[in-house]
């Protein structure tokens, strides 16, 4: 039987495992596990995993190598074990690139975690302004904090990529009425 799972901190709200058996799988299994660090040899004993928060970005030192597009990003949300070896993917991005309405030119993405690390790269990939607003200099990245967040109007897309459960404290009625909203905290 393989075994498949999540990996991340404070994820019980977490929806994987009811989706993932919704498909029946008969050789395999997928469980959350919520951990406080991440271990090398209990990673070795999955066939694949998701990484979450906190982890997108830590996961790195642990794997083995990474694809192409993971190691630019900086950020790893899938690993696939072959063989025992750890191989980190970023599938954030392909799912994001089929989101994002291409007339988009201003986004304002609302924290500074790991999957901002995607955002950034694909804002620079399709020359998209980007404004990173955070609440500290998370990541050593930030443009400025919430405090600091006046004028909402030039802004085509908002994306909220902070914790999960987290809304930000920001006056949402200065958004301009036709611009994206999106939510990457899930």
């Amino acid at each position: 039987m393989k075994k498949f799972g999540l990996i991340g901190k404070n994820i019980s709200y977490s929806e994987s495992k009811n989706i993932f058996d919704s498909y029946n799988f008969s050789d395999a299994t997928y469980n959350i596990y919520d951990v406080d660090r991440l271990d090398k040899d209990f990673l070795k004993t999955l066939d694949g995993f998701n990484v979450t928060t906190p982890y997108k970005v830590e996961i790195i030192k642990y794997l083995d190598c990474m694809s192409p597009i993971a190691k630019e990003i900086g950020s790893v949300n899938c690993v696939v074990n072959i063989n025992g070896d750890l191989i980190g993917h970023n599938t954030d991005l392909l799912g994001f690139e089929c989101l994002i309405n291409k007339d988009v030119k201003n986004i304002l993405l609302l924290g500074n975690g790991g999957v901002s690390k995607m955002v950034q790269f694909f804002c620079k990939l399709n020359n998209i302004n980007l404004t990173i607003v955070g609440r500290e200099n998370s990541n050593g990245y930030k443009d400025i904090s919430y405090n600091e967040l006046n004028d909402l109007s030039r802004y085509d897309c908002v994306i909220n990529a902070t914790k999960f459960n987290h809304v930000p404290d920001i006056d949402y009625t200065k958004i301009q009425k036709d611009a994206y909203i999106i939510d990457l905290a899930y």
